[in-house]
């Protein structure tokens, strides 16, 4: 539907203030009019008899200051200034007439009609023409097309009843008084232009128009009612002076200059309501009775026309109100559905979600949240494009698996919702199971076989008290348990509030780690398999928590990406481990150091610049570090990450793909990036020395890694047969706990001790104890 105008704001930013002679001339001015309007009751004028003190002195002084206040209000006040400056021009314009009337011709028996007093007053009617739509066109501003079609039906309807009653008798009089009744009929239909004006005014502003319209609107009306009056009177030859009528040229005066003076205002649009609809439909009603007259008796032409154009300006307005309402529903539907998958979204499902809860409720209304598992891992591998190719797959699979009465829908990233209506706790079990068991298959994404679970959460609206959000954060929280379980589905309790609660409590203390440095590292070395030699260090965070402990990576680390910490703990990682380097590196042991990176590092231009700072603040060459990134960060956006490698090489930074052999890339990969070293997966070495498919498997990986000159690290080495295996294939370094385990920067100085003189690591004898920083 189109939207209206209707609330008002000052337009300045100030308080508007009016001046105090402005405000003193505006009473005194109301208190003579009202004065003067008693005075011309007929108690106080038997046969029209002239009162000098009122017909003279107070109405005529009265003129000049109604033009006076429109004229300060356009000089004093730069809003609208064009437009007032028109008004002033225009009351002036009607001053002067009834100023030069009343001062000198009312008392003369010799008067032509029309006067010169009948050219300043006509004059006054195409200067408020101009006024009014630049004051429109100020605090309109741009409006729908209904706006305008509703403002033409409100001047053409309204135009055709006041021509029908104004206009028409006018025109029925004698041809032998012509010419008066031409000059008269001057001024009705001057006034019938500016009412269908105004009207149109009212009809743009919501049938809401302000205090300044209702009172330029209210005063144009006055005027109009005593130009028709007066010229019918005139031309009859029934018109006597000093009556009533006579108020209705100052009021008019002092309304327009009471409109001068009343805050400028802006409106701001609203959607329609069906109040908007009534005003449209009287006036299109108003045209239809108005047609109907002229066909059953003669009336002017211009009624017809008029009533005619009122018609058929309803027909155009019905016309286009049927084609927003078309043009709504279809906004309607999208506003509610998933543009990719097209699934219901989030607000489509929880309007159904919160319509069933206050009707039906429950029993067996149930909510089910569905988290894919390793969905970041396949969109950082293959690309947005299959990740966007996963998540349609994903709903349509589902979609088949649900029933009919199921509602499906994706409330944003990987994240689904599925509302069962109906049934008992049991069925949505029975449904979650459907779901899990419809990405048992794999998926093919760009030529790439992928297998993703999902995590579920199920919440059942127990009682009618709940509401749908938080029958959403009871689903959300048993998800994030399910996640966490590794268990597939997870029924909310109520104890898992507090796991909830306790989830975001660390994060909110993770963060205030970071920024306070409670991150520490330890280091784990790795040696030369030739030489026993230690070649390096890989640095692994720790936190330091104050209450509770020491906590691995495990207990934090999956929080950090979900928490927009990423970025923040590596700086501080980096920071650190290069401070530690150029420590040990001070007192004679030249270890290299290895840091982590994530995906959105590797995607950072700026992470070269920031590398060469950090090194360059403790006294370090690239040379002494080592930066270990994930194969399937190359799948995202190779150029970036090609070029941020190469200038971090360019620096004599050394690259290793950590993890090798687990993720998506291709080998053709390695032959094109950046890189010094592969480093074998611990899921590699745990069984090297009994499993001959995973001995082959190494040999060959080795064999490629030689072949592609890059050195070969295996990490997971936890005993003495892996290690011989390892040496015998060609590896070149290994880490694990067979060799040291991850130690404190002071433990590492002691195990750094340990070694002998040529800094060769040897392994400790059978039944032996190495106390490491004892």
């Amino acid at each position: 539907m189109s939207r209206r105008t209707e609330r008002r704001r000052p337009a300045a930013a100030g308080a508007w203030v009016v001046p105090l002679p402005v405000r003193l001339l505006l009473v005194l001015l109301t208190a003579g009019v009202g004065v003067y309007l008693v005075s011309l009751l007929p108690p106080f004028r038997p046969q029209g008899r002239t009162i000098p003190l009122f017909d003279l002195y107070l109405k005529n002084s009265m003129w000049p200051l109604f033009a006076v206040l429109v004229l300060w209000r356009a000089v004093r006040v730069r809003a609208e200034r064009l437009a007032w400056s028109f008004l002033a021009a225009a009351v002036t314009a009607g001053a002067t007439g009834s100023f030069t009337y009343y001062a000198f011709l009312q008392f003369r028996t010799d008067v032509a009609f029309p006067s010169v007093s009948d050219a300043s007053w006509l004059l006054l009617y195409p200067l408020a023409y101009v006024g009014v739509v630049l004051l429109l066109r100020s605090r309109a501003g741009r409006l729908q097309g209904t706006v305008w079609l509703d403002a033409l039906l409100a001047a053409f309807a309204g135009g055709s009843l006041a021509a029908l009653v104004l206009i028409g008798p006018l025109l029925q009089l004698g041809s032998h008084r012509l010419l008066p009744a031409l000059t008269g009929l001057a001024y009705p239909i001057s006034d019938l232009l500016l009412l269908m004006m105004m009207t149109s005014v009212v009809a743009v502003f919501g049938w809401r128009p302000g205090r300044t319209w209702t009172l330029l609107g209210a005063g144009f009306a006055v005027q109009a009612v005593s130009d028709s009056t007066y010229a019918v009177a005139l031309t009859e030859g029934t018109w006597r002076a000093n009556t009533v009528l006579d108020a209705g040229w100052p009021i008019p005066l002092l309304l327009i200059a009471l409109a001068a003076w009343q805050p400028p205002t802006r409106h701001v649009s609203r959607p329609v309501g069906l109040t908007d609809l009534v005003a449209p439909a009287a006036f299109a009603l108003l045209s239809v009775a108005v047609l109907f007259v002229a066909t059953v008796r003669d009336v002017p032409l211009v009624v017809s026309l008029l009533a005619l154009a009122g018609v058929l300006t309803s027909i155009t307005r019905t016309a286009v109100t049927f084609r927003q309402v078309r043009d709504l529903t279809v906004f309607r539907n999208q506003a509610r559905t998933d543009e990719l998958t097209g699934l219901a979204n989030r607000r489509r499902f929880t309007e159904a979600l919160g319509s069933l809860l206050e009707t039906d409720g429950p029993p067996g209304l149930s909510v089910l949240l569905i988290d894919l598992d390793r969905f970041k891992e396949v969109n950082d591998s293959l690309g947005h494009a299959a990740g966007d190719e996963l998540l349609v797959e994903v709903g349509r699979r589902f979609a088949a698996a649900l029933r009919c009465d199921d509602l499906l829908a994706r409330l944003g990233g990987d994240e689904f919702a599925v509302l069962v209506r109906t049934g008992r706790d049991t069925d949505a079990q029975h449904v979650a199971d459907h779901l899990s068991a419809a990405l048992a298959a794999p998926f093919v994404l760009s030529g790439v076989r992928v297998h993703v679970g999902a995590s579920v959460g199920l919440a059942t609206a127990c009682t009618r008290a709940v509401s749908a959000a938080e029958l959403l954060r009871r689903a959300d929280v048993a998800m994030y348990r399910a996640k966490a379980d590794r268990c597939g589905t997870h029924l909310y309790a109520d104890d898992l509030d507090e796991h909830s609660r306790d989830r975001l409590r660390l994060v909110d203390e993770l963060r205030t780690g970071i920024a306070q440095g409670q991150l520490v590292l330890h280091y784990q070395p790795k040696i030369a398999l030739g030489s026993g030699r230690l070649t390096g260090v890989e640095a692994l965070v720790r936190w330091q928590h104050p209450v509770r402990g020491l906590l691995g990576p495990d207990a934090f680390l999956p929080l950090v990406q979900d928490a927009g910490l990423s970025a923040d703990l590596s700086a501080q990682v980096l920071r650190v481990a290069l401070r530690d380097c150029a420590a040990w590196r001070a007192a004679g042991w030249d270890a290299t150091v290895a840091v982590n990176l994530s995906t959105s590092e590797l995607l950072d231009l700026a992470l070269p610049q920031e590398v060469a700072h950090a090194l360059a603040e403790v006294g370090l060459s690239g040379s002494a570090l080592v930066v270990e990134i994930t194969e399937g960060v190359f799948m995202v956006d190779k150029a970036t990450s090609v070029a941020v490698l190469t200038a971090l090489r360019d620096q004599g930074v050394r690259v290793s793909v950590d993890d090798y052999g687990t993720g998506y890339s291709s080998l053709a990969y390695l032959r094109e990036l950046p890189l010094d070293e592969l480093k074998l997966d611990r899921s590699f070495t745990q069984n090297l020395d009994a499993d001959a498919r995973t001995a082959a498997i190494v040999e060959s990986t080795i064999a490629l890694s030689h072949s592609l000159g890059l050195a070969m690290v295996a990490e997971g080495v936890e005993n003495d047969a892996v290690l011989d295996r390892l040496r015998t294939a060609g590896c070149d370094l290994a880490q694990g706990y067979h060799v040291s385990r991850p130690l404190p920067v002071d433990a590492l100085r002691a195990w750094f001790a340990t070694l002998d003189a040529d800094r060769a690591w040897h392994a400790p004898q059978a039944g032996a104890e190495v106390r490491a920083g004892a």
